[in-house]
């Protein structure tokens, strides 16, 4: 039995929840030029460069925490997620769209439900599977 590494999994949901927060707390004081308005009308280029640029800051931060994990794969990761996570965002909205439901549940009173706060990870998942690979 293999030991297992949990530090870059929670290093995803940490990275997620950072560019997530940003994005939308940037997004929503400059955000003039929609991605996709039809699919997620309040997701804004804006919001997107903002929210990489403080997830790509707090790998620095991170790297005090995890020195195991090298810089590299951080920074890949940092630079990758804004884009995984973008493209969870989106199919999860459109197929709410296509099925006219606002919400995906009500768990998580205000937030769309437990899926919008899981959808960025969709595709990050199985994104930092392949780049442990890659890095080991």
């Amino acid at each position: 039995l293999k030991k297992f590494d949990s530090s870059p999994v929670l290093i995803l949901f940490v990275l997620t929840w950072v560019f997530d927060s940003f994005a939308y707390l940037i997004g929503t004081k400059f955000g003039k030029n929609r991605i996709m308005p039809k699919i997620s009308p309040k997701k804004s280029w804006e919001g997107f460069i903002g929210g990489m640029g403080f997830t790509i800051l707090s790998v620095f931060f991170l790297h005090k925490f995890y020195a195991s994990l090298s810089m590299n794969f951080l920074i890949i990761l940092a630079l990758i997620v804004p884009f995984t996570a973008t493209a969870g965002d989106f199919i999860e909205s459109y197929y709410k769209r296509e099925a006219g439901v606002k919400d995906s549940g009500n768990l998580i009173p205000g937030h769309g439900g437990f899926l919008d706060r899981m959808d960025a990870l969709m595709i990050s998942i199985p994104i930092l599977y392949l780049l442990i690979n890659i890095f080991k």
